[in-house]
Parts: structure tokens; C-alpha cells; sequence
């Protein structure tokens, strides 16, 4: 009864953890597509009032360039000059008659032209029969409407008794409407057109209206509502008035509407766009129906997902209750099952705690045991797997070496830690150099041999190049004897054997670091001792010295003290590492001075202007190579990298006011040829030119091949071929597009647009 009440919480559980989160869900993807809606007719509404906004400036700007060029026509001023029956001849005045009607045909906007002789009393008309000007609706609206100087005047729709939209233009273009005016007047029915094809296909039905600054609709969706007022108790009437707003709400004619507005810039008019609320609740309620019934399937399925996984995952607790134990079977009559199966894991936990705590005492016993069989060689390479994998000691690798660490002033160790402390010290000892040994190699042991002694099995996963791999070992080594230095009041020199195949050759490893570590006496401490090292007469390593000669050299040169100083570091441990005599290693560094000076020479300095000392002189005062490395880095090296970097100041400059003159008579400069020139390289070469001028080489470059390519083209018939030729483009291709991305037009544009200026 106990476990039924268990499967009873169980499905109640999985019930909830599976079918709450799809509620959760469904309501937050109810909420997010009502919002979503919302945005989506606000989106639409500003995309139809932009556009909208769009077509009426495109409209206006039409007309505007359309009355500009009837205006400045020849014939019409002079026909406003003479008046409507005083023309010249017959063809003259056909002549005007055909222009006027030419204008009008050949414009995509369908408008009528009036043209208004002020000082005659009279206008013209292309589709009207001429009337008095005094009788006509130009003299109410110029009556009533300011003209500024030669400004446009729009007249909006319903306007003083006119139905369509009027724009007029003084003629002459600048008698300030004192002698005649041409008026275009474009149909209601054309401007309502601007509410259609809009170029967006909404999903709801919207009403637009354009309404003019004194409340008056002047452009609707709906033609009856043209020139009517709107109320001012209406809530649009009160929406309109409040710019302030972009969007909102109100009810119109019982009906809530979803309102967006826009104000017309350069105009006093209100673009407003109207969708009923209605069309919008009932698209979010198709999507809530649909939601919902998405998440009552996925419901019904978790259901069944919860009932069918609720028995699979009780199956595995029955049969762990059927393997329990008889001395547990008591507990079964006091809880649901699980109370057993705790029971007897805690026992089981416990158990093993106690027995790996008692392995952990004896496992560095057991290990420097296992290491002593493995150093003497009497055990073979099947034990030492066998044994290794027992007590936890990976072995990895086909080839094997021992890095043996010998404490130098054993003696002194031995005094100043005895019993537990020295143990403590080897077990540090080998912790830290298993770390260092771990980033390099597949596997790293370390064990002590006996007192002093520190030997690390490594193991190479593969083959490796014989001049990597001791490399690898003697960066290894020198870690080693780095972190003994830094964290331990003692040294230690690391003697490398040669690589043996398999775990039976270890033996032969140590007896080799074993040897190498008799030769500590010659080499002094704190050093790493490899069989390479103990050639005939330990010769010293002229070719890396050599290397790390001219590297030093070239980087004092080219000022980079950083460089210098680590390959100083590395040829002081060259020398120290492969130099057994105070004199060799003098006379390296004297070598080096002779070097550095003919150096000087050949850039126009020398050693004897920059210091007052001779400096072989004070070489040969030094006891230690450390002291003159600190010597060389502190003393030397930054004057000769301060007064080389000021001369380089003037070439610099030098080299900056060539790559100008340069481009100002080739149009072209080659920095690599004057970076030679003047000893200095192209990138300082050109950081300096960046600095002075305060942009790149090919910046500059390009801005002075077109404003001279605009100057040519404005001013001279020179062919664009010729002129790409003179500034050295490869190609015609090349200097058009350049010259496009530059000015945003091609060279025959720009000089065809200079040309009509």
C-alpha cells in the first residue's frame, strides 16, 4: 500500500511538471499575440501615413517644378508682358497656347493651368473660357491668403470655394505676384488617388483623412466627407488638436477606433489613420481559440507521457527492492520502499568512505614502494601495468625518460629539515613537478629515490623530432628549477637521461640521470645537465650565440628595447648554460660591442659621441655575466635606443614632406623606395604620415586625385581616359567607380552637371 502511494505522488508530480509549464506558455503566447496585433496595426498605420506623407510632398514638389518652368517659359513672360490679346503675331500666340498644353501632357500629374494677367483684369485658362480676374476665385483667394516675395502659394482643397488642390506662381518669376501668376489646378479626384495603391497591403480596414490646420478634412478615403469640418465636441476632433499624441484611441458613431497620426513637415496638415478595434479582438480571438486548443492536445499528450513514464521509472525501484538484503527486509513494513533503499545506500556509502580513507593513508607508502621495484628494475612490464593501475599511477607513452632532481648543497638540506619536514619537502618537490611535467608530456610520475632526490618518469605519446623533444626537456628542467628557486630556500640541478622504449628501460633511465648528476660539480649549481652538455670539452653553442647576436642587434636598432633585453636574458643563459670560462664569455660580449659599433657607423653614429666612458674598458670590470646583462639593459641600450629614435624624428619628417611632393607632381608615391631613402621603415613611415597629416596615405591619395579629377573635368575638355591616365589609375574602370563612391555620380555626370551651372 505504501509503494502505491509513492507511484500516487509520483504521477502527481510528473502531472504537474509536465502540463503547468504548457499553461504557462499558452497564456503568455495569448498575451504576446494580442500585443503583437497591436504593434502590427500601429506598424501598419505609420507605414501607410509615411507613405501617404510620401506621395503628397512627391505631389507638391511635382507641381512646384512644374509652375517653376511655366513661369520662367520665354514666351509665357512675355505673354503676361503684353497681355492676353496684345501677342505679337497668331504664332506666337499658338506658340504659348502649345507650350502650355505641352507642359500639362507631358507631367505625370494631371492638373489644369491658369495663367492670371494681374494687370490686365484677365485669366487664361487650358480647359475654362477665359474670364475677369476681378470674377474669378483667384482674386478671393489672393485676397485673403498672403503671398510671400516669389514663394509658392498652395492653396488646400476646399479651400475658398475650390475643390481641388491650387499651387501658383508669380510670372515673372520675380514680380512677387504684381504682374501675373500661373495656378495648376489639380482635381479632388486626383488628389484622393493619393490614398490609393498606397504601396502597403494592410490586413485591416482603415479610413484615412488628411485634415488642414483649421480642422477641415481637405483629402479622405471617403469622398462625401471632403471639405466637411470636424466637430469640434468630437473625440477626433480633440485627438487632432493634441500633436503631442502619435496614437490612441476614441469612438465614432458607436464604434471604438484604433487612431494614428502624423503631422505633415513643411505643411500644417494631419495625416490620420482609423482602424475599428473590432477587426482587431476578433483576429485575437482566433488566435487565443487556436492556442488554447493547440494546448489541450498538448495537455491530453503529457497526460499520457505521465501516466506510461510514472510506471517505467518505478519499475527499476521494485527490482532494487527485490536485491535487498534479508537484514533490511524489516524496514519495508515502516515506509514506501525508499526508506529501505536510503537505508541501505548509507551503510554503503559509509562502508566505502571508511575503506578508501584507510587506502589513502597507505597509498604514498605503497607508491614509493611500487617506485623503488620500478627504479631497481625487478619487476617486469606487465607487473608494473598490473601494479600501477591498483594503486592509481598512470603510465602512458612508448618512449620514457627520468628527470632526476638533486638537491646541490645536500648537506645544508639535510640540517635544516629532518624527519616530517623533509618528507613534507619531497612531497612538494614531487607535486610541483608533476604539474610542470603534466603540460608537456602524456604522463608524469614523480617518486623519491632516496634523500634529495626528486625523479620524474615522463612518458612521449609519439615519436618526436630528437631537436624537439630536448628542447621540450630542457624548458621542462629549467621550469623545474625556476619554481624550486622561487618557492624553496634551496636549488636543485635536473640531470635528463636519454629515452628508452617501454616501462623496463626506466631502469636504465635513472642509472643515466643517476651518472649525469656526478658532473654537478663541474658545472656548478642550480643547472640542467643533459648528455649533450658533456661533449668534448663541453663545446659551447656558437650558432645560437651567433643567432642571438644579430637578433639583439637588429632590435636595438629598430628601437624595440622589449625584444632586446629578452634576447639578452636568453644569450646570458646561453653563455651561462654552455660557457665554463670567464674569459670566453667576456670576449663575447666584446664581440658583440665591436658589432654593434660598425653598426652605428654605417647609420652615422658612434659609440665614442653617445658615451663618455669606453665601454670595453667598463666590460672587463664585471665579475659576472648577470651583472653585465644588467649592465648592457639599464645603461646601454636605452641611450643608444633614445638617440637613434631622436635622429629617426627628422627622417621622419623628411621622409612625410617627399611622400607629398611626391603626389603633388606624380599623383603617386612609392613609400617602400622613400622609407629606404631616408632609413626608416614603411610602417613608421606611415604612422608618421597619419600623425602629421591626421589620415592614411591612401586617404590622402585618393581625396587628391579627385579634387584634381573634378578641377580637370569642370575646367578643361580633357577625355576622362586622359585624365584617369594622368593620375594613374590602371584603367579607365577603376578611376569611375572610385570617382562615383567619391562624389556619389561619374565623371561624365559631374561634368555635364558643371556644364548647366
Amino acid at each position: 500500500m505504501a509503494v502505491v502511494n509513492f507511484k500516487r505522488r509520483l504521477v502527481v508530480y510528473s502531472i504537474l511538471i509536465s502540463t503547468i509549464p504548457v499553461l504557462l506558455v499558452g497564456w503568455f503566447a495569448t498575451v504576446i499575440s494580442s500585443n503583437s496585433i497591436q504593434e502590427e496595426v500601429q506598424l501598419n498605420h505609420q507605414l501607410l501615413l509615411k507613405q501617404i506623407e510620401y506621395r503628397i510632398d512627391q505631389l507638391l514638389n511635382n507641381l512646384n517644378t512644374q509652375a517653376v518652368m511655366i513661369a520662367t517659359n520665354a514666351l509665357v513672360e512675355k505673354a503676361v508682358e503684353s497681355g492676353p490679346a496684345q501677342g505679337s503675331s497668331v504664332d506666337e500666340a499658338m506658340a504659348f497656347q502649345e507650350t502650355l498644353k505641352k507642359q500639362s501632357n507631358y507631367s505625370t500629374i494631371r492638373y489644369d493651368i491658369s495663367l492670371i494677367y494681374r494687370k490686365y483684369d484677365h485669366v487664361y485658362s487650358t480647359v475654362r473660357r477665359s474670364i475677369p480676374f476681378k470674377n474669378s476665385q483667384y482674386e478671393t483667394i489672393l485676397n485673403k491668403m498672403a503671398t510671400k516675395r516669389n514663394a509658392p502659394l498652395i492653396v488646400p482643397p476646399s479651400m475658398h470655394g475650390n475643390p481641388g488642390l491650387i499651387l501658383m506662381r508669380p510670372v515673372p518669376y520675380h514680380s512677387y505676384y504684381t504682374e501675373g501668376i500661373i495656378a495648376l489646378n489639380v482635381a479632388a479626384d486626383e488628389m484622393n488617388k493619393l490614398l490609393e495603391d498606397s504601396g502597403t497591403e494592410p490586413n485591416y480596414h482603415s479610413d484615412v483623412l488628411v485634415v488642414d490646420a483649421d480642422g477641415k478634412i481637405i483629402v479622405s478615403s471617403s469622398e462625401h466627407s471632403v471639405g466637411s469640418q470636424l466637430m469640434t465636441s468630437s473625440e477626433l476632433y480633440k485627438f487632432w488638436k493634441s500633436p503631442q499624441e502619435e496614437s490612441g484611441e476614441f469612438v465614432q458613431n458607436g464604434a471604438k477606433m484604433k487612431l494614428t497620426a502624423l503631422k505633415l513637415t513643411g505643411y500644417d496638415w494631419t495625416i490620420l489613420a482609423m482602424t475599428p478595434v473590432s477587426e482587431l479582438n476578433g483576429k485575437v480571438q482566433r488566435i487565443q481559440q487556436i492556442t488554447w486548443a493547440m494546448i489541450l492536445l498538448l495537455t491530453l499528450f503529457w497526460l499520457v507521457i505521465s501516466f506510461t513514464g510514472t510506471r517505467q521509472l518505478h519499475a527499476p525501484i521494485e527490482r532494487l527492492l527485490k536485491r535487498v538484503p534479508p537484514e533490511y527486509s524489516q524496514n519495508r513494513q515502516t515506509g514506501d520502499g525508499l526508506s529501505l533503499l536510503e537505508a541501505l545506500l548509507t551503510d554503503t556509502l559509509h562502508d566505502n568512505k571508511t575503506l578508501r580513507q584507510q587506502f589513502h593513508s597507505h597509498l604514498p607508502s605503497l607508491q614509493e614502494n611500487m617506485s623503488h621495484h620500478l627504479l631497481w628494475g625487478d619487476m617486469s612490464e606487465a607487473e608494473i601495468l598490473h601494479k600501477a593501475d591498483q594503486l592509481g599511477i598512470s603510465f602512458k607513452g612508448s618512449q620514457f625518460r627520468v628527470l632526476l632532481a638533486v638537491v646541490d648543497n645536500f648537506s645544508n638540506f639535510a640540517a635544516k629539515y629532518q624527519g616530517k619536514d623533509q618528507s613534507l619537502i619531497h612531497y612538494a618537490l614531487r607535486k610541483m613537478m608533476e604539474e610542470i611535467g603534466e603540460a608537456r608530456y602524456s604522463s608524469c610520475t614523480a617518486f623519491t629515490p632516496q634523500p634529495g632526490q626528486v625523479a620524474v618518469i615522463v612518458g612521449e605519446a609519439k615519436a618526436m623530432p630528437a631537436a624537439e623533444s630536448q628542447q621540450a626537456l630542457l624548458e621542462t628542467a629549467m621550469e623545474i628549477r625556476q619554481a624550486v628557486n622561487a618557492y624553496c630556500k634551496f636549488t636543485v640541478s635536473v640531470c635528463i637521461s636519454g629515452s628508452q622504449a617501454g616501462l623496463a628501460g626506466i631502469r636504465q633511465c635513472y642509472s643515466e640521470a643517476l651518472e649525469l648528476s656526478s658532473f654537478r660539480m663541474l658545472l656548478g649549481p642550480n643547472t640542467t645537465i643533459t648528455d649533450n652538455l658533456l661533449e668534448p670539452a663541453m663545446k659551447q653553442n656558437s650558432k645560437e650565440i651567433v643567432s642571438l647576436h644579430k637578433k639583439m642587434l637588429s632590435s636595438l636598432i629598430a628601437g624595440d628595447l622589449d625584444h632586446t633585453n629578452d634576447y639578452l636574458l636568453r644569450l646570458t643563459e646561453q653563455i651561462e648554460r654552455t660557457v665554463i670560462y670567464p674569459e670566453a664569455a667576456l670576449g663575447m660580449y666584446a664581440h658583440f660591442l665591436v658589432e654593434l659599433d660598425a653598426c652605428l657607423l654605417e647609420l652615422g653614429h658612434e659609440l665614442a659621441d653617445m658615451f663618455p666612458d669606453n665601454l670595453h674598458t667598463k666590460l672587463y670590470r664585471f665579475d659576472t655575466v648577470a651583472e653585465i646583462r644588467n649592465w648592457l639593459s639599464e645603461d646601454v641600450f636605452p641611450v643608444i635606443a633614445a638617440s637613434l629614435k631622436e635622429s629617426a624624428v627628422s627622417e621622419q619628417e623628411k621622409a612625410v614632406r617627399a611622400v607629398l611632393q611626391s603626389v603633388e607632381e606624380n599623383w603617386d608615391a612609392d613609400l617602400m623606395h622613400i622609407a629606404g631613402l631616408h632609413r626608416i621603415s614603411v610602417p613608421n613611415l606611415s604612422r608618421a604620415f597619419k600623425e602629421k597629416l591626421g589620415e592614411n596615405f591612401s586617404d590622402y591619395l585618393i581625396r587628391s586625385r579627385m579634387t584634381k579629377a573634378k578641377e580637370w573635368l569642370a575646367h578643361t575638355r580633357m577625355p576622362i581616359a586622359e585624365i584617369a591616365e594622368r593620375l594613374n589609375y590602371s584603367n579607365v574602370q577603376n578611376f569611375n567607380r572610385i570617382f562615383k563612391q567619391h562624389t556619389g555620380m561619374t565623371p561624365g555626370a559631374y561634368r555635364n552637371r558643371t556644364e548647366e551651372q
